[in-house]
């Protein structure tokens, strides 16, 4: 059982094995569209991760 908040290192070995198929399938960039998921893989060197709560927070301040 997983508790709320508690990132183990099977959940980043789990996002990195996703990331490594789709650089394999050919994929330019990934998209992490959950809170948690940057904290698990903040940057990768051979693929552009779009940080989404990143994205959301810059675009929200640009409108204010």
């Amino acid at each position: 059982m997983k508790s709320v908040g508690i990132h183990l290192n099977s959940d980043r070995e789990k996002i990195l094995s996703v990331v490594a198929s789709l650089k394999k399938q050919g994929a330019d960039a990934v998209a992490l569209a959950c809170t948690d998921l940057q904290l698990l893989l903040p940057e990768d060197a051979e693929i552009v991760i779009f940080d989404t709560m990143k994205v959301l927070a810059e675009a929200t301040i640009r409108e204010l």
